[in-house]
């Protein structure tokens, strides 16, 4: 199992809303879209660690500001200091570390993004 597979499957369970790598399906006006935005690894001095430390963005999808808002804080405080099982794949530690919250136009009324960035050590 990748991380990727483990995010999937986490965010599909905690929101029920379907989650997607990379790009949103432009049929999918609700939807959590998940990206690594800068791969990386833990230094060990003269040994390698062996601990990857990607950043991640998790993106919420929503045609109301006000749940949308509320799904990505929820995923917020509970990604924040997480450790152990996630969706099949274990993470040593996850830390938020900031996001924005935007209006978007692509032809969808009242589309709203609100993104959500982390380090994931694994």
């Amino acid at each position: 199992m990748t991380l990727e597979q483990g995010l999937n499957a986490w965010l599909t369970t905690q929101t029920g809303i379907d989650c997607y790598w990379l790009n949103r399906p432009s049929e999918a006006d609700i939807a959590i879209v998940y990206r690594c935005i800068s791969p990386g690894f833990v230094e060990g001095g003269l040994v390698q660690s062996g601990i990857c430390e990607d950043m991640f963005s998790i993106s919420v999808y929503h045609t109301d500001p006000e749940q949308g808002k509320t799904i990505a804080d929820n995923l917020k405080k509970k990604l924040h200091y997480f450790d152990g099982d996630l969706g099949g794949y274990p993470v040593q530690f996850i830390e938020f570390s900031g996001g924005f919250d935007d209006p978007i136009s692509d032809g969808v009324a009242n589309a709203y993004q609100f993104n959500r960035d982390f380090i994931i050590n694994h």
